[in-house]
């Protein structure tokens, strides 16, 4: 038991710590994964940056040529690219831009405020577009672009190291991994393995003993003349053994199933005493009864019913036994050998009693003839009747007992 519970305990801190790994390993890639998606986010809208300068530039000379509706886009545009400008050095969750940390970049940034400025200047003071302010508009326009692919490349190398540190991050936390599932294998695994290897070969040597002996007691149960049945507390059938199940087939004519209730295969007056006796059994007493059990209203059968608790190899009650013993035949012999014994009883009856009574008769009617010295023929006569009669008396009983002592030895030869 400590063993199971010992290795259940080193695979859950095995399991866990490989979890633990993986979800760390996410973690780390799901970040570096939104930090590369931020920077290629932030270096696209910088790209834009560009593009929006260049188109500032055209509506300036659109305007100039009194194209309608340019100054709105004008002003439209400007108001993008100076919001998107604040947004790279500051956030903007509109624009759904974090700050930029990287400080040469930033550095690239302020240094493009004067141009953003001087743009800011001309539309908010509406600056007359002549020849020489175009030309101002379109040198800061070119030196914006020149400083802003600068940064753009500068954002590139920054987003660029960056994924060199995931990939270095990456193949170090790979390394920790394949250590860690390395140690797992050889010193939790393996050693599990070897443990459950034991005890597998320890539980199929034990499963093959149990089986051995289930067998060589499921052959005694069966090769045994008594009807034998296991049955749990709850009254349901654990075991049959081959008589039993025969008996209950031939009564019932329905083969017993194990998980079947027991009162299933008990006939209705005999079930309150049977529950009786069983609920005993199952409180740990030992109860003997004999019953005469009928079939059918001519036919019975005498047996001999035990119930006795049964406990597992912990001393835990798991339920009880209950044998019946065919002692029909020792029951009809002692009922015999009762009628037998009434009999002698009456023979001896007969002999000490009725027997006696003629024999003394006779002895008194001797006496007497010896006694007398004459005797006139008359009483002659009378006397010798007596003795007659007495003898008769004596013989039909001699025959009554000889007749009865013959039905007595035919019976005890049956």
């Amino acid at each position: 038991m400590n063993t199971y519970k010992n290795i259940k305990q080193t695979y859950l801190l095995a399991v866990f710590t490989a979890v633990l790994i993986t979800v760390f390993n996410q973690m780390v890639i799901q970040y570096w994964l939104y930090q590369k998606n931020n920077d290629s986010r932030v270096i696209n809208i910088a790209g834009r940056q560009r593009m929006l300068s260049q188109k500032l530039n055209v509506f300036f000379y659109k305007i100039r040529e009194h194209e309608p509706n340019q100054r709105e886009a004008l002003l439209t545009t400007f108001a993008l690219w100076s919001k998107t400008h604040q947004g790279l050095m500051h956030g903007d969750t509109s624009l759904h831009l974090t700050a930029i940390d990287n400080v040469a970049v930033l550095q690239q940034l302020k240094a493009l405020n004067p141009h953003i400025a001087f743009i800011e200047h001309i539309i908010k003071h509406n600056t007359p577009l002549d020849v020489n302010v175009l030309s101002q508009i379109t040198q800061n326009q070119a030196t914006f672009l020149q400083k802003m692919e600068h940064i753009v490349g500068l954002l590139e190398v920054v987003s660029d190291d960056k994924l060199h540190k995931i990939i270095i991050l990456e193949i170090l936390l790979a390394a920790i991994s394949l250590a860690v599932i390395i140690f797992e294998i050889l010193w939790i695994f393996k050693p599990i393995n070897k443990k459950m290897q034991t005890q597998w070969y320890e539980l199929t040597a034990e499963s093959k003993r149990y089986r051995a002996t289930k067998n060589k007691l499921r052959a005694i149960l069966n090769s045994s003349t008594d009807n034998n049945i296991l049955i749990d507390a709850d009254y349901k059938i654990l075991s049959v053994n081959r008589v039993a199940a025969q008996n209950i087939k031939m009564i019932w004519d329905k083969d017993p199933e194990e998980g079947e209730s027991i009162f299933n295969y008990v006939l209705p007056e005999n079930e309150a005493p049977f529950r009786q006796k069983l609920d005993e059994a199952l409180q740990g007493k030992h109860i003997i009864a004999e019953k005469e059990l009928f079939i059918t209203p001519l036919l019975s059968v005498w047996y001999e019913l035990t119930f006795y608790p049964v406990y597992d190899e912990d001393g835990i009650l798991i339920g009880a036994s209950f044998i019946a013993t065919d002692i029909d035949k020792r029951k009809r012999a002692e009922q015999q050998i009762l009628a037998q014994n009434l009999k002698l009883q009456k023979i001896a009856w007969q002999q000490s009693h009725e027997v006696r009574s003629p024999v003394a008769n006779i002895l008194g009617i001797i006496t007497f003839i010896k006694q007398t010295e004459s005797i006139d023929e008359n009483t002659h006569t009378y006397f010798m009747e007596l003795l007659h009669n007495e003898c008769k008396r004596l013989d039909a009983i001699i025959h009554a007992i000889v007749e009865q002592t013959v039905e007595l030895k035919k019976a005890m030869q049956e």
